[in-house]
Formats: structure tokens, sequence, C-alpha cells
């Protein structure tokens, strides 16, 4: 198959890393199904990109990179549907504007990740009002042969920001997502939530989206152990942690995933040397 030129990928990624690649932009399910197909005739490996929010990416990646670009028809947002099939590369801020709309119970719960659908399932994205896997009635996916499987309910398992039914090469192509009925105080939890999130989180700078998981979800909280150590604020050429909040970390410039490296050996080596643990990574690196 016709093999695509190096690009820049930074303006990929939210945390805007120096990085170069092959990209693949996908149009559409049978496009996929095509290039996964010679992928495997050829044996070559891939690497799946979605919003690029929580994903730090080599300088150079030496394989492909398929991002998805499949739009859904506009009938889906015009009124209101018994569950929603989605395209995967559908944004999580257009789903909550279609929850505000329609004020559909339930999916408050991703309200202001910065995440294509796929990507929320694939890391159980959630919030303090819940968590995704909460409201997934369906996943489709594209395997390393260019089949489709599609994965019932009854079949999806999930874990603290993570899915337990994926395998290495799937891709998700589509999810039907379902909601709990119609609340008008959906539109006023969403809106509440986007403020907080407003005003505790650096949303308009270059960041990857929270750096650790929170140890046993909201028990001990990631950015308030770092905040303890005295990191907020820490510069390390141009990435810093964030004043704002301390699981973040802001790109003020030219940055590469080297940089964020040492940072984060950093931050580990002082929570190790003063709590004796250390949090999971948020970020895929």
């Amino acid at each position: 198959m016709k093999r695509n030129k190096q690009v820049d990928l930074k303006n990929l990624t939210t945390l805007k890393l120096e990085s170069v690649g092959e990209l693949f932009v996908i149009k559409s399910e049978e496009e996929l199904i095509k290039i996964l197909k010679n992928f495997k005739n050829e044996n070559i490996n891939y690497f799946v990109l979605g919003n690029g929010s929580n994903t730090i990416l080599n300088e150079k990646i030496l394989c492909p990179v398929l991002k998805l670009d499949i739009k859904n028809p506009d009938y889906i947002f015009d009124k209101i549907q018994k569950t929603y099939r989605l395209s995967a590369s559908t944004s999580l801020q257009k789903l909550t504007s279609l929850a505000l709309k329609h004020s559909l119970k339930g999916w408050e719960c991703f309200t202001g990740i910065p995440a294509t659908l796929g990507g929320a399932i694939f890391m159980n994205a959630g919030t303090g009002l819940g968590e995704i896997s909460d409201i997934v009635e369906s996943v489709e996916i594209i395997n390393v042969f260019g089949e489709k499987v599609i994965i019932s309910n009854d079949k999806l398992k999930f874990s603290y920001r993570k899915n337990l039914f994926l395998n290495e090469g799937d891709i998700i192509s589509y999810v039907t997502l379902k909601y709990f009925g119609i609340d008008k105080e959906v539109n006023g939890i969403i809106k509440k939530y986007l403020r907080l999130r407003s005003n505790s989180q650096p949303l308009t700078e270059h960041s990857a989206g929270c750096t650790y998981k929170n140890y046993k979800k909201e028990n001990y909280p990631a950015g308030k152990f770092i905040d303890l150590l005295g990191l907020k604020g820490l510069m390390f050429k141009n990435l810093q942690i964030s004043p704002v909040h301390a699981n973040f970390i802001v790109n003020n410039g030219v940055a590469s995933k080297k940089d964020l490296v040492r940072l984060l050996e950093i931050i580990d080596n002082e929570l190790v040397s003063t709590f004796g643990f250390n949090f999971e990574k948020e970020i895929i690196i």
C-alpha cells in the first residue's frame, strides 16, 4: 500500500510536545477496515490517536498513526433518540451540548473532559459525577484482522480509568450510549460542574489533562499530594506543574517527551521519598 509522508503531529495533542510521524486520517469505517487488512498483510504495527488529550508522543513515531474522523448523520442530534449510536471520533464536548439540549440524565458524567468518545471508552473516563462506563450500551470495534466485532453491555468490563475488554490493536469505531430518562436538573448540574472545572483547572493552557490517577478514586487526590510537596508551579524548561492545579502539567513553549519524562521523575522521586508511595500515570506515554 502507498505510505504517507512524515508530518508534524504536535498540534494533534493537547500538550503540544514536538513530534513527527506518518499520519492516516480515517473518514469511514470501511476505510478503517481496508487499512487494517493491509497493515495485517504487510505486518505493519500502528498507533491510534484520539483527541490527544492524555497522550504523550515520541519525538519521532516509527509506526503509522491513525486518527479517526468519522462523521455522524445530522439527524442524530436533531431529536431525542432511544439510544445514540455515535462515531468514536465524536468529541465529548459535542455530546455535552447534546445532553444540555435534551436534558439526558447520566450524560453529566463526562462533563468537561477533553476527549473523543472512543478515547473516553478506552480509559473509562469520568468525573466526580460518574464514569462513562455507566451509560455504554455496546461498543463496535475493528480488530487487527480488519474484522468488525460488536461487544454488548453484558461483556463490557471496566475498572477505574481502564477498559478490560479491548485486545491489542482493537480500534473502537462506534459506541451506542444510553441515558436514564429526561431530567431538567441535568442542565444545572452540567453548568455548575463546568464552572467548577474552569475555576480549578488550567483549561485554557496546553496540558494533557490529569497527569496521575487518584489513588483509590477520589480518596487520595494526586494533585493534593503534589501540592503538599510544594511542587505546584515548579518549572522545568518550558514545562510547568500548573499553579492552578498540581495534577496538571502545562507547556509554555517548545518542549519534548524527554523534558516531560524528566519532570515526572522529579515528581515521582519526591512522592516516594516523602510519602512512601507513588501514583499511577493517567497520561499514556
